[in-house]
């Protein structure tokens, strides 16, 4: 008997393993008066500084990947249409 090969899915553009762990945890530590008390102490001043820094790379990160699918969408399009119109 004859095994058969499991159909699988084109690759994933993978972000960073704990890229969306990290964020949500950023998100959740958003509270405006939180982020005041932390900017007045010089500990959580330097805490401020090394998450926005972070957030900065995570930005740089995912709009790379985002022009990765926006390169590989159009190249897919043109692709499609000129085998629609030939």
């Amino acid at each position: 008997m004859s095994r058969q090969k499991r159909k699988t899915t084109a690759p994933r553009l993978r972000v960073s393993p704990n890229a969306e762990t990290l964020m949500r945890t950023m998100l959740a530590t958003c509270d405006t008066a939180k982020l005041r008390a932390m900017a007045a102490d010089p500990r959580g001043r330097a805490e401020l500084y090394r998450l926005q820094r972070i957030a900065a790379a995570r930005v740089e990160e995912f709009e790379g990947y985002l022009q990765q699918a926006r390169d590989a969408e159009t190249m897919f399009s043109t692709a499609l249409n000129a085998t629609l119109e030939a």
